[in-house]
């Protein structure tokens, strides 16, 4: 028989939040555990549905600084509808 893990909801939305983030923007589980200094399969085993773990805060810092670096690095195309265009 399974064992059930139980997480906080906080820890749930945390997880789901980074998983939904990483996917969104294209950053693969094990360059994202490289990045932020763990070994490549950290983010992978955070995100398994069958392993207990949460992410620290620390670790959260972390992701999120390497996450918004890869945002700014992205070219982002300009829209050409005026409701995005600078006054």
């Amino acid at each position: 028989m399974a064992t059930v893990i139980l997480i906080s909801p906080i820890q749930l939305y945390n997880l789901l939040a980074v998983r939904r983030t990483r996917l969104h923007y294209g950053i693969s589980a094990k360059d994202l555990s490289i990045d932020i200094g763990k070994s490549p399969n950290y983010i992978g085993t955070m995100e398994n549905e069958q392993i207990e773990g949460s992410y620290n805060d620390a670790v959260l810092t972390e992701i999120a600084r390497c996450i918004s670096e890869k945002i700014k690095n992205l070219s982002i195309p300009k829209h050409k509808n005026a409701a995005f265009k600078k006054p």
